[in-house]
C-alpha cells in the first residue's frame, strides 16, 4: 500500500508543477471607448519601465500577469486615441488589480491624459483574511523588525501567537524563500526593513499552493526598480541603561553588599568548609572579590550590563545594472545587549540578502536570490530557546541564559546549587535559489526553481573564558566561592552541547496559466531530499553520560514532497479560489521493529547480547523502514461582492504541516555508566558493552510513525465602505487542530512564569517487566516519544476601523474576541505486557475531563487573551507647511506614528477568607498596557537624496504588567494590598512579580538616508 501511494507521489510531482510562495499579482481591466463605451480590441496596455504588458482582446479585456508588488504607472494606447496614463496603480501579491480605461479620440497627435488610480476602498478577491504592510508603513513605523511589524495587525496577540497558534505553526517566505528550517520547525525571520517591498500576513487559510504551516502564513516581497539606482543607510541607537524592573541586579544597595559585605557577618558566619578556618577578615575579602565579578574577570561580562549602548546599522541598495540585469543587496548588523546581564557581554545578530535578476531573452529570466542570517545569543531568539517544542526538560532544574532576578542565587557563577544554567545559543542559516522563469504567451508560464538551504544550530559553552571542554578538569581555587545561606555555589553543575545541522535541496516548479478570461490556474509541485542531525548530551560529574547519539548513523536523510492544482475563478459577482493539495513525507530511517525497546539493551528482547548492552543494528534482522505519511488538504475561498461597497467572503480549508524532524528524528536519550575512562564521546562510538539505560527526563525520543498535524480553518466575514470615508472589517473563524504534537503555546524565557504549563504531548513507555520504575544500570529504565496527542480549538472575531478620508491623518482600531483551548488525550503511560499478558501497573491516559487544574486542557488567556485593543494613528504634515527659513520648511515633513495595545488579563479563581463560593473563574486579573511612539523629520538634501531623524519609544508610559500570583502571594495581594518580597530581606520583588514581555521604556535615535 505504502508503495502504492509513493507512486502517485510521484506521478503527481511529474504531471504538474509548484509555486510554494506567490510573489507577483496581476493587472487586469478592460479598454473602451469614452464616448460610446464600446470595447477598443487591440489596444495596447503596458506598464512603464518594464517589458510587461497586453492587447486587449475582441471585447476589449486584457490582463498583465507575473508583475511584482509595488507601484506602477499603466499606459493605455490605440491608433487614433489619445495615451491615457495611471499612475500610482498599486500590484499585491496573488491578487488582482483592476484598471479600466476610456480613451478618447485624438484631436492633435501626441495628447495624452493622465490621472491617479484610484485605490479602492473594498477589496473584492480577497476570499481569506490578509494583512498587508506596505513599504511606506514599514519606513513611518516605529518597527525596528519584522515580528515588531507583524504587532499591530489584526489576529496577533500580545504574545506574538496568531488567531490563537503558537509560533511554530508559522511560516515566512522571502522572495519565495522558505525561512522556515526543517528540522525544528523554527523561523530565521531576518529579513531587512529597508528591503522589504510589501510584506502579507495571511491569518485566515490560504490557498492551496501554501504548505508547511497550519496556522499562517508571512509572506515577504523585496524591493525591485528598473528606473534607477535607489538606496538607503539606517542607524539606530539605543543608550546604556538598566531596561528591566528593579534595581540594578548587582547594585551595591543589594543584601549581599549592605549585610554580607561586612566584618560582622563574617565574624558570625564561617561559611562553611575551609573557609571556616580563614579569619573573618579573610572571609570578607574573598566575599567581596566574589561579589564585584574580580574572582571571575565578571566585571565586562556580567556586572557592567546596564552599561553597554546598543546600535545597529542597514543598508539596502537595489536598481538596474543594464537594460536586461536588475538587482537587489541588503545588509544589517545589530549588536544587541540584553536587558538582563549574561556571559555574552554583546549578542550580535546579522544578515545578508541579495537578489539578482537577468532577462536572458525577451521571454525568459533568471533570477538568484540568497539569504544568510546569524545570531550568538543570550537573549529572546527567534529560534526555539527555552521552547516547549523542542527541549521542554529545560523548564526544569535548568534556567535561562541570562540572570532575571535580584537575588538569583545563580548570578556570580554559572553553575551553582543544582540549578544548571543554558549556554548562549549560536544559530546560522544559509538559503538560496536560482529560479528559471519562461513566458510561452502572454497568458502562460512557468518557473523552475533549484534551492538549497542549510541551518546550523549549536548551544554550549565553548565561546566562555573560564568553560573547558577537558572533561576530566577541576575547577581552579580561584573559581570556588565560599558557602553562604544565600548563595551555594561549590557544587559542579552540567556539561550541556546541543547541535542541530538540516540541510534541504530541493528541486520545484510552477506553472501558471490565464487559459480563460475567467480561471486562472495554478499547478506545482515539489520534491525535497534533506539531511538531519541532532548530538544532544549532558554530564554533571564522572561517573553519568546521558546522551542521544550512538554508534551507527549521525546524520539521517529524510525527504518530503507535494502537488497541488488551484483555480481563481474570477466572475461579474463572485471570485472563487477553489484547489486541492496533496503532502508526502518519510522520516527515511531504519528502526527497530519493536518501540518498547529501541536500542534492544533488554535481555528478553530478541537480538540482544546482554543486559543493558546497546545491541541494536540498523542492517540487522530486527531493523524496519520508516512508513510514508501522505495528507490531502481540499481548500475554497469566496468572495461575493454584493454591491461596489459591500463583501462578503468565506473561507474553508484542511492545512496539514509536517512536525520538525526532531520529532521524527531524535535518537532515544540514554544513560551511560560508567563513563569510560578518558573519554567524551562527542561523535566517537563508545564501547559497545558500556551499560546502557533509558532517560526519560531529557531530550524527548523521536516517533518516526508521527502523523500530520492536522488543522481545519472556517472564517467568514464582510467588508464595508462606509460613504468613501471609513472602512468596516468584520471577521469570525473557527480553528479546529487534531494531532498535535504539541498542546501548548511557544514558552518563551518572557513568559515563562505566566505559562506555567506543561506543554509537551509524548507517550511514556515503561519497558521493564520487573522495574518498570527504576533508572538504574540493571533496569532498563523509560522512554518518552513525541506523539500525536493534542487538539486545538480557536473561535473568534475580528473587528477593524479604519479611516479613509485624510491625507495627512489616518486611524485605524482593531478589536480582537478570541478564545483558545488545547487538550490532550490519548496514552499518558503505557507498562509493557508480560509473556503471559500481565501488566507491572495500571496504564494512564491523559486526562481529557479539564479536572487537572488546565495542564491538560485550558483556555489559556494568559498566552491568548480574549479581548485584544488596538489602537493605531499615522499624523503627519505637508511637506511645503508652516513658515519657513531660507527654502526650508521646518514644520514640513514631519510625522508621528502612535500604537497602542491593550488586552484583558486571564481569569482566575478566588474565594478570599468568609467566602464560601465555589463558582471557578470568578475574577479577572490586571491588564496589559503599551504604547509605542515614533516622531520623525524628514529632510531634503537636494536631488534624490532625503534624509530623516527619528525617535522611537517602546512602551511609552512605563506600564507594567503584573504576573498572575497564586497561594499566599495571590491572598496578601488581594486582602491587604501587598505584593510579594523577598524572604530574606523583605523587600518588595520587583525583579520578578512583573512580566518582562512588557519591558520598561526604551528609547531608540535613529537616522536614514535615502537615494
Amino acid at each position: 500500500m505504502e508503495k502504492k501511494i509513493l507512486a502517485v507521489c510521484v506521478l503527481l510531482l511529474l504531471s504538474v508543477s509548484l509555486l510554494v510562495a506567490g510573489t507577483t499579482g496581476k493587472i487586469a481591466g478592460r479598454v473602451v471607448d469614452a464616448q460610446s463605451n464600446e470595447p477598443l480590441p487591440g489596444a495596447n496596455v503596458m506598464i512603464q519601465n518594464t517589458s510587461l504588458g497586453a492587447a486587449t482582446d475582441i471585447d476589449g479585456n486584457y490582463f498583465i500577469l507575473n508583475v511584482p508588488p509595488g507601484s506602477y504607472i499603466v499606459s493605455a494606447t490605440m491608433m487614433g486615441y489619445q495615451r491615457t496614463t495611471k499612475t500610482n496603480v498599486v500590484v499585491y501579491i496573488d491578487q488582482t488589480t483592476t484598471i479600466d480605461f476610456k480613451l478618447k479620440q485624438e484631436v492633435v497627435a501626441g495628447e495624452e491624459v493622465v490621472v491617479v488610480a484610484e485605490k479602492p476602498v473594498i477589496e473584492v478577491d480577497l476570499t481569506a483574511s490578509k494583512e498587508r504592510i506596505t513599504a511606506a508603513e514599514i519606513s513611518e513605523s516605529w518597527a525596528g523588525n519584522v515580528q515588531e511589524a507583524l504587532k499591530p495587525q489584526a489576529g496577533v496577540n500580545i504574545n506574538d501567537g496568531i488567531r490563537g497558534g503558537w509560533g511554530l505553526d508559522v511560516a515566512y517566505f522571502v522572495d519565495g524563500l522558505e525561512l522556515r528550517e526543517s528540522g525544528l520547525n523554527s523561523n530565521i525571520a531576518n529579513v531587512n526593513t529597508s528591503a522589504i517591498e510589501m510584506m502579507e500576513v495571511m491569518t485566515g487559510g490560504y490557498n492551496a499552493e501554501y504548505g508547511r504551516a497550519n496556522g499562517a502564513i508571512v509572506n515577504i516581497v523585496t524591493k525591485t526598480a528598473k528606473d534607477r539606482i535607489h538606496g538607503s543607510v539606517n542607524f539606530r541607537f539605543r543608550p546604556s541603561g538598566k531596561y528591566h524592573w528593579g534595581r540594578n541586579i548587582y547594585s551595591t544597595e543589594n543584601y549581599e553588599w549592605t549585610e554580607m559585605a561586612t566584618i560582622e557577618y563574617w565574624t558570625e558566619n564561617t561559611g562553611g568548609g575551609d573557609f571556616a578556618s580563614k579569619t573573618p577578615e579573610e572571609r570578607l575579602a574573598a566575599w567581596k572579590r566574589f561579589i564585584s565579578g574580580e574572582m571571575f574577570n565578571a566585571e565586562e561580562r556580567t556586572h557592567n550590563y546596564a552599561e553597554r549602548n546598543q546600535w545597529e546599522t542597514e543598508a539596502t541598495l537595489y536598481g538596474p545594472i543594464t537594460s536586461k540585469m536588475d538587482f537587489m543587496v541588503s545588509g544589517r548588523f545589530l549588536q544587541g545587549v540584553n536587558a538582563y546581564p549574561s556571559p555574552l557581554k554583546y549578542c550580535p545578530d546579522w544578515n545578508a540578502q541579495a537578489k539578482l535578476n537577468y532577462q536572458l531573452r525577451p521571454n525568459t529570466k533568471l533570477s538568484l536570490v540568497g539569504l544568510y542570517a546569524g545570531h550568538n545569543t543570550t537573549m529572546d531568539n527567534t529560534t526555539v530557546y527555552w521552547s516547549t517544542e523542542d527541549n521542554p526538560v529545560r523548564a526544569g532544574n535548568n534556567i535561562g541564559p541570562y540572570f532575571t532576578g535580584g537575588y538569583d542565587r545563580v548570578k556570580y557563577i554559572w553553575w551553582s546549587g543544582g540549578r544548571n544554567f543554558d549556554p548562549p545559543d549560536y544559530v546560522r542559516l544559509y538559503t538560496g535559489s536560482l529560479k528559471l522563469n519562461h513566458v510561452f504567451n502572454p497568458s502562460t508560464y512557468i518557473d523552475v526553481t533549484l534551492g538549497y538551504q542549510q541551518f546550523d544550530r549549536r548551544s554550549d559553552n565553548e565561546d566562555l573564558i573560564f568553560y573547558d571542554w577537558d572533561i576530566n578538569f577541576e575547577w581552579p581555587e580561584q573559581y570556588v566561592a565560599p558557602d553562604n545561606p544565600l548563595f551555594y555555589t561549590r557544587q559542579l553543575g552540567d556539561f550541556w552541547r546541543d547541535g542541530v545541522w538540516t540541510k534541504n535541496t530541493y528541486l520545484k516548479a510552477d506553472f501558471v496559466s490565464q487559459f480563460h478570461p475567467n480561471h486562472l490556474l495554478k499547478a506545482g509541485a515539489e520534491f525535497s531530499y534533506q539531511s538531519y542531525k541532532r548530538i544532544w548530551h549532558r554530564g554533571g560529574a564522572p561517573g553519568f553520560l546521558f546522551l542521544n547519539h550512538f554508534p551507527g548513523p549521525e546524520t539521517y536523510h529524510p525527504y518530503e514532497g507535494y502537488a497541488y492544482v488551484q483555480d481563481k475563478i474570477e466572475l461579474k459577482g463572485m471570485i472563487v479560489n477553489a484547489g486541492l493539495r496533496l503532502d508526502f513525507y518519510n522520516a527515511n530511517k531504519k528502526v527497530s521493529d519493536t518501540a518498547w525497546d529501541p536500542w534492544r539493551i533488554g535481555e528478553d528482547t530478541p537480538g540482544n547480547q546482554g543486559l543493558n548492552v546497546y545491541s541494536f543494528d540498523p542492517d540487522g534482522p530486527y531493523a524496519v523502514k520508516t512508513p510514508t505519511q501522505v495528507a490531502i488538504s481540499p481548500r475554497i475561498g469566496i468572495s461575493h461582492p454584493i454591491t461596489e461597497n459591500t463583501v462578503l467572503h468565506f473561507m474553508y480549508g484542511h492545512f496539514n504541516m509536517r512536525p520538525g524532524w526532531q520529532k521524527l528524528l531524535n535518537n532515544v536519550t540514554a544513560d551511560l555508566r560508567p563513563w569510560p575512562e578518558g573519554t567524551w564521546p562527542d561523535g566517537e562510538e563508545f564501547p559497545l558493552d558500556t551499560p546502557v539505560f533509558y532517560q526519560i527526563n531529557q531530550l524527548l525520543a523521536g516517533n518516526p510513525k508521527l502523523e500530520y498535524e492536522k488543522m481545519i480553518q472556517y472564517e467568514v466575514g464582510f467588508d464595508q465602505n462606509i460613504a468613501d470615508k471609513l472602512r468596516l472589517d468584520v471577521t469570525m473563524y473557527y480553528k479546529d487542530g487534531k494531532n498535535l504534537t504539541s498542546a501548548g503555546w511557544r514558552r518563551g524565557r518572557s513568559t515563562i512564569y505566566d505559562q506555567g504549563l506543561t506543554t509537551r504531548v509524548h507517550t511514556e513507555l515503561k519497558p521493564d517487566y520487573n522495574n518498570p520504575e527504576q533508572r538504574a544500570v540493571g533496569a532498563m529504565g523509560r522512554i518518552r516519544y513525541y506523539s500525536n496527542s493534542a487538539a486545538l480549538e480557536v473561535r473568534g472575531i475580528e473587528m477593524a476601523l479604519e479611516t479613509n478620508f485624510m491625507k495627512h491623518a489616518k486611524f485605524r482600531v482593531l478589536y480582537d474576541l478570541s478564545y483558545a483551548s488545547t487538550v490532550r488525550y490519548g496514552h499518558e503511560r503505557i507498562y509493557r505486557p508480560k509473556p503471559d499478558g500481565t501488566k507491572a501497573g495500571i496504564d494512564r491516559l491523559w486526562d481529557v475531563s479539564n479536572t487537572d487544574g488546565g495542564t491538560s486542557g485550558n483556555d489559556n488567556q494568559r498566552w491568548n487573551p480574549n479581548n485584544t485593543i488596538k489602537l493605531s494613528a499615522l499624523l503627519s504634515s505637508p511637506e511645503k507647511f508652516g513658515p519657513t527659513v531660507g527654502s526650508f520648511y521646518p514644520l514640513g515633513n514631519w510625522y508621528a506614528n502612535v500604537f497602542y495595545n491593550y488586552a484583558t488579563g486571564p481569569t482566575y479563581t478566588y474565594h478570599g477568607p468568609g467566602d464560601f463560593s465555589t463558582e471557578p473563574n470568578n475574577r479577572r486579573w490586571e491588564g496589559y498596557h503599551r504604547t509605542n511612539l515614533r516622531i520623525a523629520k524628514k529632510i531634503s538634501l537636494g536631488g534624490y537624496v532625503d534624509a530623516e531623524l527619528s525617535i522611537d519609544v517602546q512602551n511609552l508610559f512605563n506600564n507594567k504588567t503584573l504576573r498572575l500570583m497564586g497561594g499566599n502571594d495571590l491572598e496578601n495581594y488581594l486582602e491587604n494590598g501587598q505584593l510579594p518580597t523577598i524572604s530574606r530581606t523583605g523587600e518588595v520583588n520587583e525583579w520578578e512579580i512583573y512580566n518582562i514581555n512588557n519591558m520598561p521604556r526604551q528609547i531608540f535615535f535613529g537616522l536614514r538616508l535615502e537615494y
